[in-house]
């Protein structure tokens, strides 16, 4: 009987024990850019109305934006989209949600049902 007690304390401990390194873990990927960001806020203000500052924020823009395409493309479009009927579902969506502005939710249901009738 008294291994079962120790083994529910040590579960107990366990849960405990994870969950702190959970939160520790979490401060450590979060922390440095919060900090950077209540560092910067002061001069935020003076920092936007210098030409350079906007040039290089109009850089990193355009990079990020950049590195979000190649993310979407590399391991969601190439896993999803293997045929042309696969493409026009794509397609058919993407030009739902830009030039018709369709509701996200809508969209996200109709392609659903549309790689189901396809029988993707």
């Amino acid at each position: 009987m008294p291994f079962a007690s120790w083994s529910v304390l040590t579960v107990d401990f366990l849960v405990v024990l994870h969950l702190a390194l959970g939160g520790v873990a979490l401060a450590a990927i979060f922390l440095p850019g919060m900090l950077a960001l209540v560092a910067a806020l002061p001069f935020w203000r003076a920092l936007r109305r210098e030409t350079h500052a906007q040039a290089a924020m109009a850089g990193i823009n355009a990079a990020v934006v950049g590195l979000l395409a190649a993310a979407l493309y590399n391991p969601a479009f190439v896993s999803a989209v293997s045929g042309a009927r696969d493409f026009a579902v794509a397609a058919a969506a993407f030009a739902l949600l830009v030039a018709w502005r369709a509701p996200p939710l809508l969209v996200a249901a109709l392609a659903a049902a549309a790689g189901v009738a396809l029988g993707a």
